[in-house]
């Protein structure tokens, strides 16, 4: 899926912490994603960030407030819905594994 035409990956900056956002997934009926971390490597939080879409788009996955999802059995991330950041309206906000 070519998901890098479809959706773009935007970088915000606030003074607690640094993150990326997508813009686009409200066009496939999804929720646009946040995902911010302290001390990450933006590369790492972007391709992280770019698994979970592809996975959300080619799966037709809704996720939705007070989910978890992981890229493992063990690996539990909360999903929270609340006020977007970078974004107008809401967002969801998926937790950056440590």
């Amino acid at each position: 899926m070519p998901i890098l035409d479809w959706v773009w990956f935007g970088v915000c900056r606030t003074d607690e912490y640094t993150g990326i956002y997508t813009y686009g997934m409200r066009k496939f009926g999804k929720e646009e994603m946040e995902v911010y971390a302290t001390n990450a490597n933006l590369n790492d939080v972007r391709d992280f960030l770019l698994d979970i879409v592809t996975y959300v788009l080619d799966s037709d996955v809704t996720l939705k407030d007070g989910d978890t999802i992981g890229f493992s059995e063990e690996q539990k991330l909360r999903v929270t819905l609340s006020d977007a950041v970078a974004l107008g309206g809401k967002s969801l906000k998926l937790e950056y594994p440590q």
